[in-house]
């Protein structure tokens, strides 16, 4: 064992780890794409850096040009993934510029696959045999010797372009005014594309007696996405803590109010609530909320008018109003009214319904007190006009009675 083959697999380690860690990025929180493309770029350089390797160990002429010939495809596949992830991290540069590198690959990966392209490729139009070269530490790498291949130079075309669509994009958002991330991801992605590419090209004309570096000097890169990911990592921190006062602020807020905010995560499916909110249906904090738990709060009765209100607002972008009843742990029933507006992406899909929860049991038992209040009231006033008509019939018969008796009359004569 030497330094090569230890040097080697440590940056094949550090691209997986990398790569694992912007997978998980991605798959987790939006925007995906730049985490994905970088974790895709990574994975692509840990297999061109075993390339390297096995290159570098080759035991004849013929496993040096087809291990030649993948670490052609892995470079191209570099290229093309690290210039998709400029394009959507840095949000600038030009279009065309981003697609001419791996385009212009890709038309040099011809001569890889050419019908008899057996012992030739890319790089060489022969591969004679190879070398062993001893460097420092007693460490010895192989190298081939061969007949150069003229259209080698459109690898480094592609590079060239890849330098200039960076360089461009660098440029531009340095004058939009990010130039923390110019400096950092555009500079080193400049320093990676030129490191790699001069140092390829004097190995490739015989200047140098040097193994391919090009995984190598993708490190440059790593670093600074290290950077930036702890940067982002910092900023989240502090947004969250931000989050966290808000969230408290607003709870004091509606709850002083009686209201209760919520917010439905359309996409995922997800309720976030305030106390107050939650406490009104009866969940508790640490239960996850979504469409059938809420709904599942409901009076049965209840159930089919509010997915039709919810259903109403996402469909035609009104705004969503309801009241109904919600069932609570403890056996009671709530009155609760509620409204939400539908937030749309730029494609006019719903992605957010945010809107606010009150209590209005209150004002449901003052009317349902008032309109027994009313059947009462009615009913004493029908007792109370039976009784003046049945005073005014009395007083009529009365009268001719009265009568009678006082003039002495027998009435049944």
């Amino acid at each position: 064992m030497n330094w090569i083959t230890i040097a080697w697999p440590m940056v094949t380690a550090t691209c997986l780890v990398m790569g694992l860690i912007n997978l998980g990025i991605g798959l987790a929180l939006t925007p995906r794409a730049p985490h994905l493309l970088f974790s895709l770029s990574a994975f692509v350089v840990a297999g061109l850096s075993g390339l390297e390797l096995a290159l570098l160990r080759a035991g004849s002429a013929a496993q040096f040009g087809v291990l030649l010939r993948w670490a052609d495809i892995a470079t191209w596949a570099t290229v093309t993934s690290l210039a998709g992830f400029l394009w959507v991290y840095l949000r600038s540069g030009n279009k065309w510029l981003a697609l001419a590198g791996p385009v212009i690959y890709a038309a040099g990966l011809v001569f890889d696959f050419l019908p008899g392209s057996k012992g030739s490729g890319l790089t060489y139009l022969r591969i004679t045999g190879i070398k062993t070269i001893e460097t420092f530490g007693g460490a010895t790498y192989t190298v081939a010797e061969g007949v150069p291949n003229p259209w080698n130079a459109i690898p480094y075309l592609a590079t060239l372009m890849l330098l200039v669509f960076v360089v461009d994009a660098s440029a531009r958002l340095w004058r939009r005014g990010d130039r923390r991330r110019a400096a950092v991801v555009g500079g080193s992605a400049t320093a990676v594309i030129l490191a790699a590419g001069v140092h390829s090209a004097l190995v490739d004309s015989g200047w140098l007696r040097t193994p391919y570096l090009i995984s190598w000097s993708y490190l440059a890169l790593m670093a600074a996405m290290g950077y930036e990911l702890t940067a982002d990592v910092v900023a989240a921190a502090k947004l969250s803590l931000e989050l966290e006062e808000g969230e408290r602020l607003m709870d004091l807020a509606s709850a002083a109010a009686g209201l209760g905010m919520w917010t439905w995560d359309i996409v995922r499916d997800s309720i976030w609530a305030t106390k107050r909110a939650r406490a009104l249906f009866g969940v508790m904090e640490s239960e996850s909320l979504n469409l059938a738990r809420f709904t599942s709060t409901l009076h049965p009765d209840d159930r089919v008018a509010v997915r039709s209100a919810i259903e109403r607002s996402l469909n035609t972008g009104s705004d969503y109003e309801a009241e109904y009843r919600a069932r609570v742990p403890d056996g009671q029933v709530r009155w609760i009214a509620a409204r939400g507006q539908v937030e749309r992406d730029r494609r006019g899909k719903p992605v957010f319904m945010r809107g606010a929860v009150l209590d209005t049991s209150a004002r449901h038992r003052s009317e349902l007190e008032l309109q027994e209040l009313r059947s009462q009231l009615a009913h004493a006033g029908r007792v109370s006009m039976m009784g003046q008509l049945g005073s005014a019939l009395a007083h009529e018969l009365n009268q001719p009675l009265g009568a009678i008796l006082r003039n002495g009359v027998d009435p049944v004569r």
